[in-house]
């Protein structure tokens, strides 16, 4: 079962980019900063359920309180977290905009053409690797080396 925290990331993302994006289909880099982002946002709501603890406890608002250190400091921890996030959420969108790229009218390209695919292999480890669904990158299920796909549908057009 996934992590609600990182299914909430990808929430974020998929709004952002605009298209359905699963964890699985991400490469591993891309897949390392969206549990980052979970962390933070995990975070995020500890400090926010803690104001709002110290705020209804002296009858005051999220937003609308006195003066209080303490709680001035978990706003300010807040305000720097949600930008943290905001920040991983744009990063992870920007990366997964580069692995949406659909391979499915290549695939049906080459094999109405007679063109037949040899299996793909790691320069690092030498493991197949299939070819993506989507995306401009593939990553090793091995070992972890990422690899750019070659956008042949361009090439073969000319």
């Amino acid at each position: 079962m996934q992590d609600p925290y990182v299914s909430y990331v990808l929430d974020d993302v998929r709004r952002k980019v605009g298209a359905r994006i699963e964890y699985e289909d991400l490469p591993h880099s891309v897949r390392i900063s969206v549990r980052n982002a979970a962390a933070v946002y995990r975070r995020l709501l500890s400090v926010k359920n803690t104001i709002m603890q110290l705020s209804t406890s002296k009858g005051l608002s999220f937003r609308r309180s006195k003066y209080n250190p303490d709680l001035e400091k978990f706003k300010k921890e807040y305000d720097e977290l949600l930008k943290e996030y905001e920040n991983l959420i744009n990063a992870i969108a920007e990366k997964a905009k580069i692995a949406l790229m659909d391979f499915s009218e290549l695939r049906e390209m080459l094999k109405h053409s007679g063109i037949i695919l040899q299996p793909i292999k790691c320069p690092e480890c030498g493991a197949p690797i299939k070819l993506p669904e989507s995306g401009k990158f593939v990553e090793c299920p091995y070992c972890g080396h990422t690899l750019r796909v070659i956008d042949a549908y361009e090439i073969l057009s000319k």
